[in-house]
């Protein structure tokens, strides 16, 4: 999630963003304490006999960011050992994990919300951070837009799956709170570490909190379902590059806080009935930028009634409806002009037009990644054309590192998983609520 904003970013979406978090804040309950979600999930249980328990509890654990490299480098220079143990990664003389596919847009919340429904983004419709619903821009990265997303995908999360079956499921996400048994209240204290750049304590008190409902709860009426979003190595990818020694820092500091939480999982399960399953993985990689694109001005220069939206390492564009297809096919060709362009892609009725600047591939796993690029234009929310960056080149100039693009290291992500048979290489994220029995 890109909520850490570095010196000489944007301070018009740095403004909007801590203004419209201090509105929220108003009305939010002072402080957050470890044990809160512990005792609300254990107030649903004593308030509703109708929840039912299964034998099986699903640990599903979303790093943030996490990107294949930035987990292969942590295990090389051994500085993730809990991971390497608990999901058996290789011995100290090597290491090896599983990939998986993101959904494209490689953002946040297309991903997270194909994750938590097990839809693609055709179905959904999130096809972006930044997306225009009836030709107004919602903009999901404002906390005041989260009620929309949540409207987006109505009754059709894995937590209104498993309330419609009468189980139970607990979310430390901020996002997609409705039919959840138990989940993270935003609060001041959560608004001030954000506004403080303080990711590393959202992370902590997430963890250690579904620590606390797993140690105070019986093992046999844990909830089914378990979603813990970790956001501060995407945070620090933003801020400093994915590359940068700070990230590893904190990777090395989430693995020491998992293993608390993992050595709870192995303990209170030793004696019971109750077993669980764990995944790990990412919504996205990144890629280090050298500079940014803003097309805007050439947008605007070639005709202001189009609509416009630059999404990380994406943009988009909506004609006017009296646009022909001519017309559109020449605007894709004008705008390669933009020599950090690599590639514009048109929507038309008989399916996709490529306008490259040369004859290379868009990415050197086009074969495996070109059908995310397909699903996406299926979507209803889908533009009509859609603007691709050579790499390290993003539309936001806010950050030294960002994700959005169509790369293997935007794209491919790590999979650990125990507790289950390992899933096919390379399957789609959006597919593993499927693989859990969550479906």
């Amino acid at each position: 999630m890109n909520h850490r904003f570095r010196k000489g970013g944007s301070q018009a979406s740095l403004f909007f963003f801590l203004m419209s978090l201090l509105i929220a804040l108003a009305v939010l309950p002072a402080c957050q304490t470890t044990g809160g979600v512990g005792r609300d999930y254990q107030e649903a249980l004593g308030s509703n006999r109708k929840l039912e328990h299964q034998k099986i509890t699903t640990v599903f654990v979303l790093v943030d960011g996490l990107s294949k490299d930035i987990l292969s480098t942590g295990l090389r220079k051994k500085r993730v050992p809990s991971l390497r143990s608990f999901f058996s990664l290789g011995t100290e003389s090597g290491f090896k994990f599983q990939l998986a596919r993101a959904a494209f847009p490689s953002l946040t919340y297309p991903n997270l919300t194909s994750i938590l429904t097990g839809l693609p983004v055709s179905k959904h419709g999130v096809i972006g951070n930044r997306i225009l619903i009836d030709g107004d821009l919602v903009n999901f990265e404002n906390v005041l837009s989260w009620r929309t997303l949540d409207q987006l995908v109505e009754d059709q999360t894995v937590f209104s799956r498993l309330r419609a079956k009468n189980l139970t499921s607990v979310s430390y996400s901020y996002p997609f709170p409705t039919d959840t048994t138990a989940h993270v209240e935003k609060s001041v204290d959560a608004g001030l570490h954000y506004i403080e750049e303080r990711y590393d304590e959202i992370d902590r008190h997430s963890i250690e909190s579904l620590d606390y409902l797993l140690t105070r709860t019986e093992a046999e009426t844990w909830p089914r379902f378990v979603f813990l979003h970790l956001i501060g190595v995407d945070a620090l990818s933003h801020s400093f590059g994915p590359d940068d020694s700070r990230v590893q820092d904190y990777l090395e500091t989430l693995d020491s806080r998992l293993q608390s939480l993992f050595s709870t999982l192995e303990s209170k399960t030793e004696d019971s009935s109750q077993a669980y399953n764990v995944v790990l993985t990412s919504d996205h990689g990144s890629q280090k930028i050298e500079r940014s694109l803003d097309v805007s001005s050439l947008v605007t220069r070639l005709d202001r009634t189009i609509q416009l939206v630059q999404d990380n390492r994406i943009a988009t564009l909506t004609f006017p409806t009296s646009y022909s297809l001519s017309a559109k096919r020449g605007f894709a060709r004008e705008l390669l002009q933009a020599k950090d362009l690599k590639a514009t892609i048109l929507k038309t009725q008989d399916g996709l037009e490529t306008f490259t600047r040369t004859e290379a591939p868009l990415t050197g796993n086009e074969d495996l990644l070109w059908p995310a690029i397909e699903d996406y234009f299926r979507s209803p929310n889908a533009p009509d054309l859609l603007l691709l960056t050579n790499d390290g080149i993003d539309f936001s100039g806010d950050y030294v590192g960002n994700h959005g693009g169509f790369t293997s290291d935007e794209l491919l992500v790590p999979l650990l998983v125990r507790g289950i048979q390992a899933p096919p290489e390379n399957v789609k994220t959006s597919d593993l609520l499927k693989l859990l029995g969550l479906e």
